[in-house]
Formats: C-alpha cells, sequence, structure tokens
C-alpha cells in the first residue's frame, strides 16, 4: 500500500510540473539550503507521515484514522507561530478551536465490550434430540457427556 502511495504521488507531482511551470514561471535558482529543505520535507517528512497514517489504520478505525488528518493544518499554523515565528491571529485561534472541536465530536463512541462467556468443560454428545410423539416434537437438550479434562485419566 506505501509503495502504490508513493507511486501516486510521484505521478501526481510530475502531472503538475508543466502546470506549475507554465502558469508560474520558471522555479528560481535553488541555494543548498532550499534543496536541503525541500529533500526533507519530500522525503523524510512526508514518507513520515504515510507511514505513520498506514500504521494507524493497521490499528485504529477507519472514522479515527480520517479524523487524524484534519489536525494537518492545525499543526502548520503552530509550527509556523513556534518554528517561523508568525504571528497568530484571532481568526486562527478561532479556525483551530473548530477543527479541534470537529476532532473530539467527530470521535467515533465505543461501547463496552461484554466479557466473554466460560466454555462449558463438557460437551454433548448427540446433540439435539426429539422425544414424543411426531406431531408434538420439540427439541430436547442430549445428556452432557461429563468427560474428564483432556490428559487425565477417567474415574
Amino acid at each position: 500500500m506505501l509503495t502504490s502511495t508513493a507511486w501516486q504521488l510521484t505521478a501526481g507531482g510530475l502531472f503538475l510540473l508543466p502546470v506549475a511551470a507554465a502558469v508560474e514561471g520558471p522555479p528560481p535558482a535553488p541555494s543548498l539550503p532550499t534543496l536541503l529543505a525541500f529533500g526533507y520535507v519530500a522525503l523524510v517528512a512526508t514518507a513520515l507521515a504515510f507511514v505513520a497514517w498506514f500504521t494507524g489504520l493497521r490499528h485504529l478505525p477507519a472514522g479515527t484514522v480520517g479524523l487524524i488528518g484534519l489536525l494537518n493544518p492545525v499543526t502548520g499554523v503552530l509550527l509556523g507561530t513556534v518554528v517561523a515565528g508568525e504571528v497568530l491571529t484571532a481568526q486562527q485561534v478561532c479556525g483551530l478551536l473548530l477543527v479541534l472541536a470537529g476532532v473530539v465530536l467527530g470521535r467515533p463512541l465505543t461501547r463496552p465490550q461484554p466479557c466473554p462467556q466460560p466454555r462449558p468443560r463438557f460437551r454433548l454428545r448427540h446433540g439435539w434430540r426429539f422425544s414424543g410423539p411426531a406431531s408434538a416434537r420439540r427439541p430436547t437438550r442430549a445428556k452432557p457427556d461429563v468427560s474428564p479434562p483432556i490428559g487425565q485419566p477417567g474415574k
């Protein structure tokens, strides 16, 4: 699945490259810090995000993992504020609170799972049996075969 996603991202980027060049013009000459930052975002951050995404899908319900994707803009705004020194406006705070409220309210309800019933220590030898006249047949349980547990001698 991860390989398929990587190829989809590569194909999408190659498809959008000529469109971006036509609309935006040629890109500026990249410097070494720009290339390192681009490589980090393209390889490390994206790969880590998708590995975390698919790991979450293996261990969590899909509805919960889908809600985690809504936290991407929250993370971007907060990192921009902390790392890049961007100003956090009142509109952004309201947007962050709305997104967080949506994540909390969108979580699937969990119900307590019933405790499994203990398995009986006997087995039925003949299962259901019928008794009485043919017109009034109703099933009755056969007497259980009370055998000793496996590995223990009988009495």
